[in-house]
């Protein structure tokens, strides 16, 4: 069931929660500031270490991100539990939802249950008697960009539909989405068939061009689109000789799997498209963890100037392709920025603002989302990696020599199309 509670969830709070906050001894100035605020909740798993990054929007200062293993305490400092807590986390019987035990400082011993089904994520609060029962809803992001993985019986699929010329483009395929309310945009690229652009709004049929026709002519299909469940659509699709195709279109964090069935012979084939992760774009930073530690031991800073820094919420990380595997990467903030431009694979050096020295830097790309940063200082290497995807920057770093690690979370604010 790990592929059920893996996702991402939402949830507005109301006077509700302010009432129970009260009633648990929060300050009702404090509790105040929760009513119409918005929360995102991650989950993640690696081996055996289940993850979460929560976050509000209107009170950044309690966001967090952390990673339990199950069946094991841990301790942790945290404004959302009042301060000093143990944790500990289980899994339920029936191994869709946690049970997770909090002793807190500030509040004494609470507990949490989550239960996930389909449609979201069922939690329970428990504390000083008092519980509070809220729904979280699973949130699917079809926005993005999608490449061809692998298929199922794509040529005989496009022979029977009359597209067999398609059949030998289908391994260059790709398909950017963009949503806008209830309008779906979704272009496709054919290769050597060039590009085309649709746009449907749901259960409205409208024309629906296919591989091969050029924008300005008329389309020769019809398209119905229809949203069938989270994540999940139906796109009919039929031409002027009655010839129709039915597309499931099943998102994930992953990628997409597009289902074609040709309804009068009932041939089909599968697509299985995986999300294009670019990093190109501008990020804002939501969440730190440990860097006012490196900054005020390795780089000098007071601890104050350390602590505003990580109270900057308008940090903002901008990368930019400049060609031929040129880049510049920049951090904007109040104070510190940094802005570079670098060629992967080859060294450089530049003085780095809170080490406060010259220092040289040696970048390279793991693969399509993942940047590494090796940076050398008189105090130690400094390994940097940013793990990107359609929505998030992942900055993990270490200073082996330091025994010194930090993250920095930025989320992703401007989307970036197929680069070709």
């Amino acid at each position: 069931m790990v592929s059920s509670i893996i996702g991402t969830y939402t949830s507005t709070k109301g006077q509700e929660l302010v009432d129970f906050l009260v009633s648990i001894g929060v300050s009702k100035d404090v509790a105040s500031k929760v009513n119409g605020s918005h929360w995102t909740l991650k989950i993640w798993h690696d081996e055996k270490i289940w993850g979460c990054y929560l976050r509000c929007r209107e009170l950044p200062h309690l966001n967090l991100w952390e990673g339990f293993a199950l069946h094991e305490e841990k301790c942790v400092s945290l404004d959302i539990f009042g301060g000093h807590a143990k944790v500990m986390s289980t899994m339920n019987s029936t191994s869709d939802g946690f049970m997770t035990c909090i002793e807190s400082e500030k509040f004494g011993k609470m507990t949490m249950e989550s239960k996930f089904v389909d449609d979201g994520c069922h939690l329970t609060f428990s504390c000083k008697g008092k519980t509070i029962k809220a729904f979280w809803e699973r949130r699917v992001k079809v926005e993005g960009s999608y490449v061809f993985d692998h298929g199922e019986n794509i040529d005989t699929f496009f022979k029977a539909v009359g597209e067999s010329e398609f059949g030998h483009h289908y391994e260059h395929y790709k398909i950017h989405f963009h949503e806008e309310g209830k309008v779906y945009h979704m272009s496709e690229y054919f290769g050597d068939l060039g590009r085309i652009t649709n746009r449907m709004e749901l259960d409205v049929e409208s024309p629906f061009r296919v591989p091969g026709e050029k924008e300005g002519t008329t389309p020769s299909h019809k398209g119905l689109l229809t949203k069938s469940g989270i994540g999940k659509f139906t796109l009919l699709c039929k031409n002027k000789s009655g010839i129709q195709e039915e597309w499931k279109l099943v998102f994930s964090k992953w990628g997409c799997v597009m289902s074609g069935l040709e309804k009068s012979t009932g041939v089909t084939c599968k697509f299985y498209m995986r999300r294009f992760w670019d990093m190109v774009g501008t990020y804002k930073m939501v969440c730190t963890s440990g860097f006012e530690k490196f900054a005020h031991s390795v780089g000098g800073l007071t601890l104050l100037e350390a602590e505003d820094m990580c109270m900057d919420y308008s940090t903002k990380l901008v990368i930019t392709a400049l060609g031929h595997g040129h880049f510049r990467y920049q951090i904007l903030r109040k104070k510190y920025p940094v802005d570079i431009s670098f060629c992967m694979d080859k060294e450089f050096s530049y003085t780095h603002p809170i080490v406060r020295e010259k220092i040289s830097v040696l970048p390279s790309m793991v693969d399509a989302g993942t940047l590494c940063l090796k940076l050398s200082t008189s105090k130690g290497n400094l390994f940097k990696k940013l793990y990107f995807n359609n929505e998030f920057c992942i900055m993990s770093c270490s200073m082996p020599e330091a025994h010194m690690r930090y993250k920095m979370i930025f989320e992703k604010i401007h989307h970036t199309d197929i680069r070709h």
